[in-house]
């Protein structure tokens, strides 16, 4: 890297040129740029990932309270329109216009403000998730909702990503309701071979009495 500094002193005119070795300041301007431009891939992989995985992203500032709620899907709007505000209001809004009765307690219970603030305080950093039924749709319509907790030195945020997942949990009713008629048989069966086994013993046992006596 070469500088020019013109220089003038008792009319005189002059220039100092300064000559410098920046290999190891060019390599790292473009260590920088190879960086920034793979984080803006990612970014854009991950937002891509998101938008075909979830149908909704909602984010919660756990300093300010500040909530938004973004549809991914135009087609999809389980919630209303996209919006923003305090996130308790919001929450308590979406709980009693959107979630089926039976489901609002759980869903309260996991994503209250209180329990994002425990969950960031935790070191568990696994994921938490809740499933549950909205209303106001013909047929039944499952969402599962999914915490992740994303921490800076000034601030907590947290990010709601919710899919549907209709088919499997229906796929998992199905499952349990057999399950549970299997476990009915069993006992049926189980307690009709006690019965029998307790009837012959009794017929046998009064028959071979005779016989020896």
């Amino acid at each position: 890297k070469i500088k020019l500094y013109p220089q003038i002193e008792k009319k005189k005119r002059f220039v100092i040129i300064l000559i410098s070795n920046v290999n190891n300041e060019h390599e790292r301007q473009h260590l920088l740029v190879s960086q920034a431009s793979d984080i803006k891939l990612r970014e854009k992989q991950l937002h891509q990932i998101t938008s075909a995985s979830y149908d909704i992203e909602m984010n919660v500032n756990l300093i300010s309270k500040e909530f938004s709620l973004r549809n991914l899907k135009n087609s999809l709007n389980y919630f209303g329109e996209n919006r923003i505000g305090n996130y308790d209001y919001e929450l308590n809004n979406l709980l009693k216009d959107y979630i089926n009765e039976e489901d609002i307690n759980e869903v309260r219970d996991v994503l209250s403000f209180d329990n994002l603030i425990k969950l960031s305080e935790s070191n568990d950093s696994e994921p938490l998730s809740v499933r549950y039924r909205i209303k106001n749709y013909e047929e039944t319509i499952w969402l599962e909702s999914t915490i992740f907790i994303t921490s800076s030195k000034e601030e907590t945020n947290v990010t709601i990503l919710t899919k549907n997942v209709t088919e499997n949990a229906e796929y998992m009713r199905i499952q349990n309701q057999k399950l549970e008629s299997a476990l009915v048989d069993a006992k049926k069966a189980n307690k009709a071979k006690s019965d029998f086994l307790a009837i012959m013993s009794h017929e046998i046992r009064t028959q071979l009495n005779a016989i020896l006596g």
